[in-house]
């Protein structure tokens, strides 16, 4: 009885809560409603993990979303604040609108691959920012991309360019050589990297062109190789 009490009165303060948010719709507003969401999760006793997915679930929109592609999400974003800021992102770029409410059909036969399609649309903005100087958002952004999908090859190389641009040598390094290492997984649980496995192997180019989307994509990942040499060069000096 408790538990029941406990959660008809998170509802009904999320309710509340969410009313005020669409009246003061500033992303400080939308920070406070996740919080407050998240601090009645902990006080009714829920584990840490099970406030970061009410975080979601309580938030209109994003509880249209399946119950294990939320709990995925909000494990592997590990804290409060980033939940929050990610929320809050996703929202106000339009990605939660055009990329994540479009991931359930993908969510039933591939969830990692799901994962990716959110991985890509991030970096897709994080390059944006980049290439108008906003170098602390668009690394704010890949970090999230990390958490995502630590194996994500096109966030390493994005990684590599902000820092770079950043002046941060020894970082810009380190993620240039893990491109240029890269090794894909052909029996990886994660599609995208298959993907890369099979259009990187002989033959492959059809495939490439195929997930990438465009016909030059085996162009495309040899552009992005020369670019981390030259990183690699310009900071290994």
């Amino acid at each position: 009885m408790g538990t029941l009490i406990s959660l008809g009165s998170l509802l009904f303060l999320v309710a509340i809560i969410w009313f005020l948010s669409k009246k003061f719709g500033s992303p400080r507003s939308k920070a406070g409603v996740l919080l407050l969401a998240y601090q009645a999760c902990k006080e009714s006793g829920a584990p840490e993990n099970e406030c970061h997915f009410q975080m979601f679930d309580t938030r209109p929109l994003w509880n249209s979303l399946p119950k294990t592609f939320l709990r995925e999400i909000a494990t592997r974003l590990r804290t409060k604040e980033n939940i929050v800021n990610f929320v809050i992102f996703s929202e106000r770029t339009g990605i939660l609108q055009t990329n994540i409410l479009r991931s359930p059909t993908t969510v039933e036969f591939d969830p990692e691959f799901a994962l990716g399609g959110v991985a890509a649309a991030l970096v897709s903005r994080a390059n944006a920012f980049s290439k108008r100087s906003h170098f602390q958002d668009a690394k704010d952004v890949l970090e999230w991309v990390l958490l995502l999908n630590p194996r994500f090859v096109h966030a390493w190389s994005s990684m590599a360019v902000v820092a770079s641009r950043m002046n941060d040598y020894q970082t810009a390094l380190y993620w240039a050589e893990k491109v240029l290492n890269y090794l894909p997984n052909l029996n990886s649980d994660d599609s995208w990297e298959r993907g890369y496995a099979e259009f990187m192997s002989p033959g492959g180019s059809e495939k490439a062109a195929q997930l990438l989307g465009e016909p030059g994509g085996t162009d495309t990942w040899k552009q992005v190789q020369q670019q981390m040499e030259a990183i690699r060069e310009t900071c290994s000096r």
